[in-house]
């Protein structure tokens, strides 16, 4: 799930999710808190926790409609 460069979904999608006018403030809020949590977890290795929060980060996207697989 995550590139091997490592973050590509964790800083594209929340920004293309910003980017939508359709996604309210509290979905905004969560996002605000998915991407960091996936890019600290990237920091001491553990892949698992952030392949989970970019799966997160995925699924509101496809809510949206907003790439990442939509």
């Amino acid at each position: 799930m995550i590139a091997p460069s490592g973050t590509p979904s964790l800083c594209a999608v929340p920004r293309r999710l910003g980017e939508n006018p359709d996604v309210g403030a509290r979905t905004r809020e969560g996002i605000r808190h998915l991407a960091p949590r996936g890019r600290m977890a990237l920091d001491p290795g553990h892949v698992d926790a952030a392949e989970r929060e970019v799966g997160r980060l995925e699924a509101i996207a496809r809510r949206y409609r907003c790439g990442a697989g939509a």
